[in-house]
């Protein structure tokens, strides 16, 4: 029901924001619309094609005066018959699939270094808020050298290492030593921004992006399951 509910709140656009759920008056006002749609067809002229019939007061902006248009099965076959997008997905697959079962039983894993049950839930923390800070660094450097490819390289990198140092010790290695690599596993920089801003700017048209978005979207948060579950780390 949770997560029904945004469905029915949530506005598609910012042009439809009054009904139902979200009340009789409209969230922005017209000043605020125009600027909103005029930044989103500024980034990407090829949105313009995918706009909403819009009131009639403004139906004087270019920008906004556009017809509704849909994803059609003509983008799904050209998202699928395109090589790049698979091979995506396979980088959101093979990036994905190592974290989950280490994230699934991190708490168990922290307690095999011979700490309590207390310890280990609260050391389960500092590999987050490390992930989030490095992860805020990464995406802002990508943004600022305009490129993808090698920092998602660079991630994945960094989480290999720390499988290799992570699985190169034994029961009789400094429980210190094994949080540490484990941490450094788990606080890798994750590829999937930088994998869906590498694919969202070698594709064409908004629908083939759209259907391209969903499926490794989907690939992340589904695909890694069935491996996860089959692989039980022991440390």
């Amino acid at each position: 029901m949770l997560t029904d509910t945004p469905r029915y709140y949530l506005p598609v656009n910012t042009i439809h924001t009054k009904g139902g759920l979200r009340g009789p008056h409209s969230w922005f006002t017209e000043k605020q619309v125009y600027i909103s749609v005029t930044r989103l067809v500024r980034d990407d002229i090829s949105k313009r094609s995918y706009e909403y019939v819009v009131p009639i007061q403004l139906s004087a902006i270019p920008s906004l005066s556009s017809l509704r248009k849909r994803v059609t099965w003509a983008d799904i076959k050209d998202t699928l018959s395109d090589a790049g997008i698979w091979l995506h997905l396979i980088i959101t697959s093979v990036g994905a699939t190592p974290q989950a079962p280490l994230h699934t039983y991190f708490p168990t894993i922290i307690k095999s270094f011979n700490f309590n049950t207390y310890a280990s839930n609260a050391l389960t923390a500092p590999p987050y808020l490390l992930h989030g800070i490095i992860m805020i660094y990464f995406v802002n450097r990508s943004d600022r050298k305009k490129e993808r490819g090698f920092h998602g390289a660079h991630s994945a990198g960094w989480q290999f290492a720390g499988w290799i140092w992570l699985r190169s010790m034994d029961s009789s290695s400094p429980s210190i030593l094994r949080y540490l690599a484990a941490v450094l596993v788990s606080a890798w920089p994750y590829t999937h921004p930088l994998n869906i801003a590498w694919m969202s700017e070698n594709t064409g048209s908004v629908g083939k992006r759209t259907v391209a978005s969903g499926l490794i979207i989907g690939a992340c948060e589904y695909r890694p399951n069935p491996f996860s579950c089959l692989s039980h780390p022991s440390f």
